[in-house]
């Protein structure tokens, strides 16, 4: 539980942090008059004045909210076990003396049409 809440806290002070440097910044920008226009620049993209971050904040709380509900709720539910597409792939496999996989049990198809083929392919060769 504690990690939900410490997420909150980090998503809504990351946030109000890069928000209201922003506006500190474009705020002493402002006196400047080489500055200026991009100072206005950027209040019109973050907000003209401190309370502009509040709206930001209230959105951030609340995706962070939502995020930990559904990790809270994909905790409860832990009847059956989760099974990545990574681990059936990854399964060992038997190695030949060269160190080279060899074919798992029914990993290729035999068909009639390949035995042809392939003894076409011994015909030609001379094998």
């Amino acid at each position: 539980m504690r990690n939900r809440v410490l997420a909150v806290v980090v998503a809504m002070l990351s946030v109000g942090v890069l928000q209201l440097g922003a506006i500190f910044v474009a705020d002493a920008m402002s006196h400047n008059e080489d500055y200026e226009l991009l100072a206005r620049t950027i209040m019109d993209y973050v907000g003209q004045d401190y309370l502009a971050v509040l709206p930001t904040l209230a959105a951030a709380a609340a995706g962070a909210v939502l995020a930990g509900v559904m990790v809270a709720l994909m905790k409860l539910d832990q009847s059956r076990p989760v099974s990545l597409p990574g681990q059936s792939i990854d399964m060992p496999r038997a190695r030949d003396r060269d160190g080279k996989l060899r074919r798992a049990p029914g990993m290729i198809e035999e068909r009639p049409i390949h035995e042809a083929a392939e003894s076409r392919i011994d015909q030609i060769m001379k094998l």
